[in-house]
């Protein structure tokens, strides 16, 4: 067995990210083989196979203040006060954080027993799935957050037995171009969003927060 575990190239540059950066993705790759034998088996073979593909991409972009330095240059800070609502208005063009995650498990396994007649002595035990998994955080505002999560199970269908030949290992193939058989698929949705009386003097005692999930 032998695998490499979280490979990747540690940023270097003091720039903005770019969502191409190679520093953004890393990469995992795992194998494992066990063969057998005993007198009732005659060999019994154990393979696992297992890639990894992750990326995530934070831009690290702040807020921009439209408006800030135009209020702050007013003198009279009672007024700057009440213009704090205007002053603090911000959006982010960009998301905080963009991720997904591809996992790729195969496991193959032969078993052929002794003393019996060859058609029915050879078993097969497969195993081939495809795991996705998305994730996306936006604060669009201070105040507004929004957070998306989905995961994706797919089973990747083989044909019977060992791919020995052509014509199953074209089957294979067309099966992964298209992305697996999914089994199972759900997603979670949430918005929150706080409501910005704090920067209105008479009200910033109050605090109100509204949040919305799916």
């Amino acid at each position: 067995s032998f695998n490499f575990t979280n490979v990747r190239k540690g940023r270097t540059s003091k720039l903005i990210p770019l969502p191409t950066d190679i520093s953004n993705f890393s990469f995992t790759y795992a194998q494992s083989s066990n063969v057998f034998r005993s007198p009732i088996v005659e060999r019994e073979e154990r393979t696992e196979y297992r890639g990894v593909l992750d990326y995530n991409y934070s831009p690290g972009v702040n807020h921009i203040y439209p408006f800030k330095n135009l209020i702050n240059k007013i003198t009279d800070k009672k007024l700057v006060n009440w213009l704090a609502l205007i002053r603090d208005i911000n959006f982010n063009p960009l998301p905080s954080s963009i991720g997904f995650r591809n996992e790729l498990r195969r496991n193959f396994g032969e078993t052929t027993y002794r003393f019996t007649d060859e058609l029915s002595s050879t078993y097969y035990d497969k195993r081939f799935t495809w795991d996705r998994a998305y994730s996306l955080q936006w604060s669009i505002f201070k105040n507004l957050k929004f957070n998306y999560t989905g995961t994706n199970y797919a089973l990747i269908d083989e044909p019977e037995g060992r791919i020995d030949t052509k014509a199953k290992d074209e089957a294979l193939w067309k099966n992964i171009s298209q992305f697996g058989r999914t089994k199972n698929y759900q997603h979670n949705i949430s918005i929150s969003y706080t409501l910005p009386l704090d920067k209105i003097p008479i009200l910033d005692w109050i605090s109100v927060k509204a949040q919305y999930n799916a």
